[in-house]
């Protein structure tokens, strides 16, 4: 199936880096799942609310739910421990390829 990544050197999620991903999964779920709708539960940032998005993704076969606001920490308790180790291998890594930007006379930004 594949994995996709995207990553911020803000560390925000951008309503476009949401569609990338929200697309992407809809794309594998139809290819796997014919015919098949889908119900993606997620928290209430403000990025996954983008309208655009979620109509795109219910033509998809993909149905969005909503978590209640405040839940994410008490369904998801072990989110953050490996949410924050991911997202320091990530930083790590940006940070390794910058420097071997740098070291190789490209910019980057």
């Amino acid at each position: 199936l594949g994995y996709s990544y995207v990553f911020s050197k803000s560390g925000f999620m951008s309503e476009y880096q949401w569609r990338l991903i929200a697309l992407d999964f809809a794309r594998v779920w139809s290819q796997h799942h014919q015919g098949e709708r889908s119900i993606l539960m997620m928290d209430n940032l403000g990025t996954h609310s983008c309208l655009d998005v979620l109509i795109e993704l219910h033509s998809l076969g993909v149905d969005v739910l909503f978590l209640p606001p405040s839940s994410t920490s008490f369904l998801q308790p072990l989110g953050n421990i490996v949410l924050a180790a991911f997202t320091k291998l990530l930083n790590f890594t940006a940070l390794y390829e910058d420097i071997d930007d740098l070291n190789q006379g490209r910019s980057f930004t």
